[in-house]
């Protein structure tokens, strides 16, 4: 399998925001302000309508690293 199919299954939002070469930020789970840039997402998201089931439980996910 190609490298991008590989890349938008990790995640699919990056590539689609690549593929319309628009800017967006980086934050990965090790950075301090990792939980509080998601939960900015999260509730920005939720008030728009856009957020979804499998948002909320990557979310959930986050706040519980294994």
């Amino acid at each position: 399998m190609s490298e991008i199919v590989e890349f938008e299954k990790f995640h699919p939002r990056a590539v689609k925001l690549l593929r319309k070469k628009k800017p967006f930020l980086v934050i990965a789970e090790d950075e301090p302000y990792y939980l509080q840039a998601y939960a900015l997402v999260r509730s920005e998201e939720q008030r728009i309508g856009r957020w979804t089931s499998e948002d909320e439980r990557a979310y959930q996910a986050a706040q519980h690293p294994q």
